[in-house]
């Protein structure tokens, strides 16, 4: 069988995913301690025969060499979306965050652009996804020097020409990005970064391209939260998640919104 790709660098992480006949292979090459490029092959006929090696993380920057990592894929339909970040060192904690798309299946990709905009901060992606025309990106902004994380969210109205930053959530972590048929739900929860406790929230994609203002959607105040599944039903979402109380056994509990996430229930205990 002829190798995808035969070359005398250190391949790193080779990651599949297919899509009935259509397989996408990506990877990381390492070219020295401080910089490595991230590639895609493609098969049409289920792994049989794969296209040439396309560089993704094509950049051309001239300030210097950059380790890239941390590449998020998504497809629909001829677009395919790439979201990467790129360390300026081998310390990895600076980073920016880049973006990039083909429009007819991979044969032709752009030129990333640069979506991160704070200096000397570590940017990775969380999440890429479409909803109603609209690109939603998702990404973590952390500063490691003062001990900050923001969730940063952004949007593209024009095809992914250009994005625009909705909001900045600052010391919250996001649980999960999930669609329905004409909504972009985003669950995440906030920490009080000296005693952790915190609360979950959802907001979800509206019309105009935004989020909706946070729901907060559970009740229970100076305890640990983490989100362990969400499942969207038509226009019924529930959200399931633990608390942690201090010196207690764990509690699970769960909410609902039979209103596609504009109010949710009291929640309820499992257990």
């Amino acid at each position: 069988m002829k190798p995808v790709r035969d070359i005398a660098r250190e391949i790193e992480r080779p990651k599949e995913i297919a899509f009935e006949n259509e397989i996408y292979l990506f990877w990381y090459e390492k070219l020295s301690k401080t910089r490595s490029d991230i590639f895609m092959s493609q098969s049409y006929d289920s792994g049989v025969n794969f296209a040439g090696p396309k560089k993704i993380s094509d950049t051309d920057i001239s300030v210097g060499d950059r380790l890239y990592r941390e590449l998020k894929f998504r497809k629909n339909g001829d677009n395919l979306l790439f979201m990467f970040a790129g360390y300026l060192d081998d310390t990895m904690e600076k980073s920016e965050l880049y973006f990039s798309q083909s429009i007819d299946n991979g044969q032709i990709l752009k030129k990333p652009m640069k979506l991160s905009v704070q200096p000397d901060t570590e940017n990775y992606g969380i999440s890429i996804s479409y909803s109603q025309n609209t690109i939603f990106v998702i990404w973590y902004e952390i500063d490691w020097s003062h001990d900050t994380v923001n969730l940063c969210l952004s949007n593209s109205r024009d095809s992914g020409n250009t994005f625009q930053i909705l909001d900045k959530l600052p010391n919250t972590f996001a649980s999960g990005v999930f669609s329905s048929p004409d909504r972009l739900y985003l669950v995440y929860e906030d920490m009080d970064p000296k005693t952790f406790a915190g609360h979950v929230f959802s907001m979800y994609s509206k019309d105009d391209g935004k989020f909706s203002k946070a729901v907060e959607v559970s009740t229970t105040d100076d305890v640990e939260t983490s989100v362990t599944d969400f499942v969207v039903l038509s226009k019924a979402i529930s959200i399931v998640w633990n608390e942690y109380p201090l010196h207690e056994s764990i509690s699970k509990l769960y909410s609902w919104s039979d209103n596609q996430g504009i109010s949710y229930s009291k929640p309820k205990r499992i257990r």
